[in-house]
């Protein structure tokens, strides 16, 4: 029996953008449900619901339009500011970007699940939990920015050491070791699909220095950003040729 808690649904016109989502979704043992129509009459479950807004934001708002509480919205948009604000505007609780990574997909979800009161995690619905991952989306949509354990704390209306504490016993990690991993990894996926440069690419993720950048992304992956977009180029390369 498919258990009803860890069912997400989306609304969409076109598998062109959602069926790679469905199938991340679903090597995660999530019940995937379809809708065409945002026009959907659920009954008072707490559900998470996925709209696809990359080519625009009609079905959105129709969803947002309803005001159900018990509906945690979450916008599938393109890569550029603009989209990402109208998404928050029009309601959307979070935003998942296309093309997808697989990690982050697989994050987010488990956090907004977690946001919702789902049994994702052990002890889902303790404060530190919730308190987690309210700052794990906050740095994912601000992964760019210049983040101290103060400001993050004043971001969340608590303090840094309740914050510290929290994130260490929830994730057994500290905060910006986390955000490290979370950084290297949008790194790697932009030298693998962006024409971004390095530096470009350092800045996108949080580093001014480009040099402290590309240290720590050879620390973390084995190869410097520029030898690790050769090696993928001529991965992909020998690959097309076979």
């Amino acid at each position: 029996m498919v258990n009803a808690e860890r069912s997400i649904h989306i609304v969409s016109n076109s598998n062109k953008y959602t069926s790679e989502l469905e199938c991340l979704l679903r090597s995660e043992n999530y019940n995937v449900v379809s809708h065409q129509s945002a026009f959907i009459n659920f009954n008072k479950q707490k559900k998470i619901i996925i709209v696809d807004c990359i080519n625009d934001f009609s079905k959105l708002f129709q969803v947002c339009s309803k005001g159900r509480s018990n509906l945690l919205v979450v916008s599938l948009i393109g890569s550029d500011a603009s989209s990402r604000n109208r998404a928050y505007e029009l309601g959307s609780y979070d935003c998942l970007t296309y093309p997808f990574i697989y990690r982050e997909v697989v994050n987010r979800v488990s956090l907004i699940s977690n946001a919702l009161g789902y049994q994702c995690f052990q002890e889902m619905e303790s404060p530190s939990s919730l308190l987690v991952s309210r700052a794990m989306i906050h740095l994912m949509n601000n992964i760019g920015s210049i983040h101290t354990l103060n400001s993050l704390a004043c971001e969340l209306s608590t303090n840094r050491n309740t914050l510290a504490k929290a994130f260490k016993e929830v994730t057994g990690r500290g905060v910006f070791s986390w955000l490290r991993e979370q950084r290297m990894d949008k790194a790697k996926f932009l030298l693998h699909y962006s024409n971004l440069s390095i530096q470009q690419i350092s800045i996108e993720v949080g580093y001014e220095e480009t040099s402290n950048f590309s240290s720590l992304f050879k620390k973390t992956f084995g190869a410097s950003p520029s030898t690790h977009r050769k090696l993928m180029v001529n991965t992909s390369l020998s690959s097309t040729s076979l």
